[in-house]
């Protein structure tokens, strides 16, 4: 568990089972100790983490958490869990668990992470992670709700090239019941990197030739954002930005050089006046690049063998 910042996990484990040959077997872990890689301890975890593990024949593991808290004196925060059961399959090698609740809690603030459902499945050519949950935060001045947040991340190993896929859903945002943001869909997608400069990476185990060597072989990719309204005191309206891009034959040379022409880009943002108003205020240029039209505001960049343009209109080449 080095990765994780974690050096290592002592464990106290009693097992009981039925019989010969043994079945329904048990695993009572309790957590005595987790020392990190700095070689500090956490001592106030000592104890506090239980898990009960049961398997009727080593192929199917039911997982119970037990309830409990821990109290973070130095931070004056009660830290508690409850509900966290789980089944993990070795033939599929997936894990599910539903219904998991988190909660920081002081004097002044209470933050909620519930409803938490969790997929997870690591098999040698695809990875799949998925995690739903709700939150609520209060304190005398500020109330947050997210609802119904889902988020899907897939890891596809295909021809010694990685793909990597990342959805997210949530219901709403509301803040006060002044700002509500409503039905965010996000899409995120990158394909064509190179399986071993990925694990490398993932380990932090690469050199600057290895990223030379990943902007040279180059990857493509897309990036879509939909939000349906936003509010904030009114009805400001809504968000639709679909993008793609392609790199190849990059370097950090080009890169330092803004030199683009490794770089196949194509971003188009459909959204309401009424928003591009208010980003004006912030950001002026943003009126004389939108063009409305049908009640929408819309900008399309392009960026293609080194040139840009915004709307159709180029602004710039190398």
């Amino acid at each position: 568990v080095k990765d994780s910042g974690i050096k290592y996990i002592k464990l106290l484990t009693e097992v009981k089972f039925k019989n010969l040959p043994v079945t329904n077997v048990k695993f009572l872990n309790t957590i005595k100790k987790i020392v990190l890689i700095n070689n500090k301890a956490i001592p106030l975890i000592n104890n506090k983490i239980k898990v009960l593990v049961m398997t009727p024949d080593f192929k199917v593991y039911k997982y119970k958490v037990f309830d409990n808290s821990i109290d973070l004196k130095n931070r004056k925060i009660l830290l508690s869990w409850k509900n966290f059961n789980g089944v993990y399959d070795e033939k599929t090698k997936t894990f599910k668990n539903a219904n998991g609740l988190i909660e920081f809690k002081n004097a002044l603030n209470n933050l909620k992470i519930y409803n938490i459902k969790t997929f997870l499945q690591n098999m040698d050519n695809k990875k799949i992670q998925q995690i739903h949950f709700d939150v609520s935060f209060s304190n005398k001045k500020l109330k947050i709700k997210i609802n119904n947040f889902n988020l899907d991340s897939r890891i596809n190993i295909l021809n010694n090239n990685i793909n990597l896929n990342s959805t997210s859903k949530c219901d709403e945002i509301n803040v006060n019941n002044i700002i509500k943001i409503t039905q965010i869909n996000s899409d995120f997608e990158i394909n064509g990197i190179d399986k071993k400069i990925y694990e490398k990476l993932q380990n932090k185990k690469y050199t600057q030739q290895d990223i030379n060597e990943l902007l040279k072989k180059g990857f493509n990719g897309k990036l879509n954002l939909n939000i349906k309204d936003i509010f904030f005191i009114q009805n400001l309206g809504f968000v639709n930005l679909k993008s793609q891009f392609t790199i190849k034959n990059a370097s950090i040379e080009k890169i330092n050089s803004n030199d683009l022409s490794f770089l196949d880009l194509n971003i188009s943002l459909e959204t309401s006046p009424k928003l591009v108003n208010i980003v004006a205020n912030f950001f002026r240029p943003i009126k004389q690049i939108a063009v409305v039209k049908n009640n929408k505001a819309i900008i399309n960049i392009k960026i293609n063998k080194g040139k840009i343009s915004i709307n159709d209109q180029q602004i710039k080449s190398n």
